[in-house]
């Protein structure tokens, strides 16, 4: 995590992604309401449904499970909280890095790598 003047909270956790285009990119998430946060907006419903399916697969082997919600056919928000205890554990912060990953480094998203 990274200290972020003027951020509503002390602490924001970031990566540093390099995609397959050797693209370095800084990717922030918000920490609202004792979950961390992210929204992508994709090229169209079924790449959303695509990133969707992606975090479904990883989260399952890691037993660890986000809130999504698709709205406006193609943008995706994610919330990460671990459920048992209600706050952010280290899990979150490791799925957030990975469903970056996800998105950043696989191929049928790279055209679309707006973050809003």
């Amino acid at each position: 995590m990274v200290k972020v003047k003027g951020c509503r909270n002390k602490w924001q956790p970031f990566f540093v992604i390099i995609n397959e285009r050797k693209t370095v990119i800084i990717s922030i998430w918000e920490i609202n309401d004792n979950k961390i946060t992210k929204n992508y907006e994709l090229q169209n419903f079924v790449n959303a449904l695509a990133l969707v399916n992606l975090i479904g697969e990883v989260s399952e082997e890691l037993k660890h499970h986000p809130d999504i919600l698709i709205h406006g056919y193609r943008h995706e928000g994610i919330q990460l909280f671990t459920h048992s205890s209600g706050k952010i554990t280290n899990p979150d912060y490791e799925l957030a890095e990975l469903i970056d990953r996800l998105y950043y480094e696989t191929p049928m998203f790279l055209h679309t790598q707006t973050q809003k």
